[in-house]
């Protein structure tokens, strides 16, 4: 059995506690002058209970030309060009809490998971 992982999360996740998911952390760059590497505060997640994906927006498409509080019609599927530099976790939530920081309009949900690893023959039934 292994230890649970907890994850925290820069945007609401609200998967209900004893869902199985499978959670993948992507690179991206770090700056415009520097590599890439991993992010692990902005997963993609697939609930495998209900098929719901949650994700940020540049799993989906190049946001370099972000405009704040514009409703993007982003793909469903996840973009094929991402770095995957870690297997994906598959495992099944123990805890999810999410809870609202800051104030006024820099305020943002922040999504804490605690996710306890699926040995393989558990992974997908």
């Amino acid at each position: 059995m292994h230890e649970p992982v907890t994850l925290n999360i820069l945007y609401a996740m609200p998967i209900p506690v004893g869902h199985r998911v499978e959670v993948h952390v992507f690179a991206a760059a770090a700056s415009m002058f520097q590599g890439v590497e991993p992010v692990p505060s902005q997963p993609l997640v697939r609930d495998l209970e209900t098929g719901i994906i949650y994700g940020a927006g540049w799993h989906y498409e190049d946001v370099s030309v972000y405009v704040p509080h514009q409703v993007r019609p982003l793909p469903l599927h996840p973009r094929r060009d991402l770095q995957v530099p870690y297997a994906p976790l598959v495992g099944r939530v123990l805890a999810c809490r999410i809870a609202a920081i800051g104030a006024g309009k820099g305020q943002y949900q922040q999504t804490t998971l605690v996710v306890e690893p699926l040995p393989p023959e558990q992974v997908y039934r």
